[in-house]
């Protein structure tokens, strides 16, 4: 399987943009949830308990008059004040249709490379483009359950904060289980993706049948996301040692517009690393995005075809045979 995702990637570079617009979407590492869920959920916690508190005492209500205060005193700053957040706001939709755009049109492209049948940048743009907003919406409504059980999980991490005993035990295994259903939220986004550009299903029906698609094949899920935990990690070793070996040469260019009293020079070195190291991290997440997606589409098309088997399982039964 990763072959096969490592050949598409590979003959078809043009697939790194989408990679690149995807990654907006935060799909990419999902084993990172484990190893930022204890921070996290304890911040949701604090977050809505925050929110509860401002909305208690009446700060809300003394902003909400402040404001229409402040646009009956100077109308022409609440206004322009008003229309940057709206751009704002619209910039930020649009960076998120793009990526789902880009997923829409990796999905697509795995699938017609494995049916032998062509595909383009423009023909994948217009696919994505057709998906997009149904696959924005997969992803919002997924990813507000998600961050549901974050808090759910805060909640507990502080009630079992100076407890002991059954209740202590109870809290860790409650949280336990609320991080292993983030997890399975993340699943079941690529697997919903999948049945809404593959299959056509709409957003209510990918949903579902992405709940049975997890239920009966989790372990196969949990297996490839291991590999990818590691994948992730050599990809970040690899693009930190070469950005460390391209930093030799400015290090030494620094020096020298040091010695010579430019610090205009020194500015424009460290302007210039800045883009290379910028370049070299999104060329990096690019890369992974599309590669993980594209993995994904074909451990669907196997799992929907009735053609994948946990390792595991075979490990298992290869040893009972033997």
């Amino acid at each position: 399987l990763l072959r096969s995702a490592w050949n598409i990637v590979a003959t078809r570079p043009w697939l790194l943009l989408f990679g690149l617009a995807t990654s907006f979407l935060g799909v990419g590492g999902l084993w990172e949830l484990l190893l930022n869920s204890t921070s996290a959920s304890v911040t949701a916690a604090e977050s809505l308990t925050t929110i509860g508190a401002w909305l208690g005492n009446g700060d809300a209500l003394a902003m909400i008059r402040g404001f229409f205060r402040a646009l009956r005193e100077a109308p022409g700053t609440m206004l322009i004040t008003l229309v940057l957040f709206l751009l704002l706001a619209g910039a930020v939709l649009c960076i998120f249709w793009l990526g789902a755009l880009g997923n829409g049109a990796i999905i697509d492209s795995a699938l017609k490379t494995t049916r032998r049948l062509k595909t383009t940048l423009r023909g994948e743009w217009a696919v994505g483009k057709r998906f997009a907003l149904s696959l924005l919406g997969i992803h919002l409504i997924i990813k507000a359950c998600l961050a549901a059980l974050f808090v759910l999980a805060g909640l507990f991490l502080e009630a079992a904060a100076g407890t002991r005993g059954i209740l202590l035990l109870f809290a860790l295994a409650a949280f336990i289980a609320l991080v292993a259903g983030s997890l399975a939220t993340t699943f079941l986004t690529l697997y919903a993706s999948c049945y809404r550009v593959i299959r056509g299903f709409s957003i209510r029906e990918a949903l579902r049948a992405a709940i049975m698609l997890f239920r009966n094949h989790w372990l196969v899920a949990f297996e490839l996301a291991t590999i990818f935990f590691f994948i992730s990690l050599v990809i970040g070793l690899i693009t930190f040692l070469i950005l460390l070996i391209l930093t030799i040469p400015f290090v030494f260019l620094i020096i020298m517009f040091q010695l010579l009293h430019l610090p205009g020079g020194i500015g424009l070195v460290i302007t210039f690393w800045l883009i290379i190291a910028a370049l070299l991290f999104a060329c990096a997440t690019a890369f992974f995005t599309t590669l993980q997606t594209v993995s994904w589409t074909l451990l669907f098309l196997q799992l929907t075809e009735g053609a994948a088997t946990p390792k595991l399982v075979r490990l298992f039964h290869k040893n009972t045979r033997t």
